[in-house]
């Protein structure tokens, strides 16, 4: 993704996003490899990250009351900038983090694909 279609703003919070989905995945999930990937098109900035790690279930994941706050972190972040983020992940078969965020100048950037 083109740093040049990114606010200061922007960059900073995905890059925050991306960094604590990577650390979750090698301290929570002891994964051996993860895989980041990001695109502009129509508008939205997307990315993921995925992981081959231990996995866990997304409806029982450790809570903030728990002591948790990244996973929170994150939807709350990505709630503030209008954004999504989809969680798919089991025990045993790693965990795909997608997450979707709204460009404010959707015309300048090309369609990348």
């Amino acid at each position: 993704v083109p740093r040049a279609h990114l606010s200061d703003d922007l960059a900073h919070a995905v890059i925050r996003i991306v960094r604590e989905l990577v650390l979750n995945a090698f301290r929570h999930g002891n994964a051996s490899t993860v895989r980041v990937a990001g695109s502009l098109f129509r508008g939205r900035l997307s990315f993921s990250v995925t992981d081959d790690g231990c996995g866990f279930d997304p409806a029982k994941c450790p809570s903030v009351t728990a002591g948790h706050f990244g996973l929170q972190g994150i939807r709350e972040r990505l709630d503030g900038l209008g954004g999504t983020v989809h969680i798919e992940s089991a025990p045993g078969r790693g965990t795909h983090v997608r997450a979707s965020i709204p460009l404010h100048h959707a015309g300048d950037e090309p369609s990348l694909r």
